[in-house]
């Protein structure tokens, strides 16, 4: 490292890219999908599909939708995908997350992620 004029101690980078690196958005892509296919190989989850197929998530850059009509099964997906994201250094923020209801659950529409209530 070189500071005006002078010349640091080298130190090492235990992880992370340059910022604006090009590999950054195909690093990450790569990563979420080894998550989700780690989190989904113990777990029956998703919306039915085509061709007896269930789609359980979809993803854009770096946010996630998880799909399914059952609480019990949405928190095992959002915890597995925690434990899993959290394996290679990935936290979910919790102030980010939303539940989104389009039927009535017959339990409840208050979920637990992490140590917050979403409504």
């Amino acid at each position: 490292m070189k500071w005006m004029g002078s010349v640091g101690d080298w130190f090492t980078v235990m992880t992370g890219v340059r910022q604006g690196c090009i590999l950054s958005p195909l690093l990450f892509a790569i990563v979420i999908d080894w998550i989700m296919r780690k989190t989904l190989t113990s777990l029956d989850v998703g919306l039915e599909w085509t061709n007896g197929k269930r789609l359980c998530y979809l993803d854009y850059a770096d946010d996630i939708v998880l799909l399914d009509s059952s609480i019990e099964r949405i928190l095992k997906l959002t915890e597995g995908v925690e434990d899993e994201g959290r394996k290679v250094g990935l936290c979910m923020n919790v102030s980010k997350c939303k539940v989104m209801v389009l039927n009535n659950w017959n339990d409840s529409t208050e979920v637990k992620i992490g140590s917050s209530m979403v409504e």
